[in-house]
């Protein structure tokens, strides 16, 4: 599986292209629920996070019930949407243009199939690239991270993941979760990485090539 952040692999032969936004999305589950509120949320005022906090807290709790292992993103945004219409809140109302601008760039999936289909693709292709390059930067390491922990709590293949080098914490988690589950990971980074530092002692086996001047 190679992780394209920037649509530099796409005419690479005989892969399977899975375009996160579109084929592959994101599951609104508990981890999905913290992830929208510190993205969305940080540098709203205190009033304004302390009333969206209680229908985050609400939603929290259902999940965690074990009703249901996630919720369709677009019942989320009907139901606050819905909420909005009927109190009208600046808090409501910030909350719902935030999920819509989610919707629009395809981050969280309606369907199970939206949330499985890397895995569902692994058994018939030897070879797949999941295009990150529509998503947004402070997005993308979330794709990555959820198929760690599916890979972690659900399926335990075994196959390679190449991914750039880019995110520091991303990388640890990686090298620790995604190893124990199946994962074998390869990265990728230029000699000016500032994040090579930080998990070298971590790796194995690395593979150097002469910088080239342009």
């Amino acid at each position: 599986v190679i992780i394209d952040n920037n649509g530099d692999f796409s005419d690479v032969e005989n892969a399977l292209m899975l375009k996160a936004g579109k084929q592959i999305k994101l599951p609104l589950d508990v981890v999905g629920l913290e992830s929208i509120y510190n993205k969305t949320l940080t540098k709203v005022a205190a009033e304004t996070r302390a009333e969206i906090e209680n229908i985050f807290s609400d939603i929290e709790e259902y999940l965690l019930s074990g009703e249901a292992e996630y919720i369709p993103f677009s019942s989320f945004l009907e139901a606050i949407g819905a909420e909005y219409e009927a109190n009208g809140t600046p808090e409501l109302s910030f909350l719902n243009n935030s999920l819509i601008k989610l919707q629009r760039k395809g981050i969280f999936a309606d369907r199970q199939k939206e949330i499985n289909q890397l895995f569902v693709s692994l058994k018939q292709n030897n070879v797949i690239i999941m295009d990150l390059s529509d998503i947004d930067e402070a997005w993308q390491e979330e794709f990555v991270h959820t198929i760690i922990r599916q890979n972690k709590d659900i399926f335990k293949k075994k196959f390679f993941l190449v991914n750039e080098l880019k995110y520091a914490e991303l990388s640890k988690k990686i090298l620790s979760h995604g190893v124990k589950s199946g994962i074998m990971p390869i990265f990728t980074a230029n000699h000016e990485s500032e994040t090579i530092s930080q998990i070298l002692p971590k790796i194995e086996n690395i593979f150097a090539l002469t910088a080239f001047n342009e």
